[in-house]
Order: structure tokens, then C-alpha cells, then sequence
């Protein structure tokens, strides 16, 4: 069974580890640090075979976690990007304007 722990704001998911004989469990989860996604077995495995719909359906799952960290990745950057956007405007609100109304009376 997985469970989620969090060290130092990492979030990773876990499987118990398993010496009993049966079906082989795997999790996907993300590693939040290195944003890695990780598959665990919850056991020792030295090979895996699977039948075509089980590669499909985990190749399934690896692509919809990919998706979802691209994603989130996608929004955290257009949000940082839409900050520097703010931060630049009120820069720009903040400038004054030169006065030009004296080279005006000059030329008159």
C-alpha cells in the first residue's frame, strides 16, 4: 500500500516493501524536489513481463502523470511570468514624466 510522506516539504510516495508471493502492486507517484516520476513495486523485481493491455495501461498511467506535471509546470511559469508582468507595469505607473511645456514656449 503507498503511502505519502513529506521530509522537508518533499513529497514522495512510498510502497511497503513485500516478501509475499502474488501479484506485482506498482505505484506512480512524483518526487516534488526533483519532479521525477517514479514507479515503485512495493517489492524487489528483478524483470517485469507484462501482457500487451497491462504495458498499455501502464504506459497510460506514465503518460496522464507526465501530463499533469507538465501541466502544473505550464501554470506555475505563465503565473511567474504574469507576476514579472505586474511588478514591470507598477515600475512603469510609477515614472514621471518629462516636462516639455517650456521647449514649447521657446519656439513661439
Amino acid at each position: 500500500m503507498a503511502e505519502e510522506l513529506k521530509k522537508e516539504n518533499v513529497a514522495t510516495t512510498e510502497v511497503k516493501q513485500s516478501t509475499e508471493p502474488g501479484p506485482l502492486r506498482i505505484g506512480i507517484g512524483l518526487d516534488e524536489k526533483s519532479r521525477h516520476i517514479i514507479i515503485a513495486f512495493g517489492k524487489e523485481v528483478a524483470w517485469l513481463a507484462l501482457k500487451p493491455d497491462e504495458a498499455i495501461r501502464l504506459g497510460q498511467m506514465l503518460l496522464a502523470k507526465g501530463q499533469e506535471e507538465m501541466k502544473t509546470l505550464e501554470e506555475r511559469i505563465k503565473r511567474e511570468l504574469q507576476e514579472a508582468d505586474k511588478s514591470t507595469e507598477a515600475e512603469d505607473d510609477g515614472a514621471i514624466e518629462p516636462d516639455h511645456s517650456e521647449d514649447l514656449e521657446d519656439h513661439e
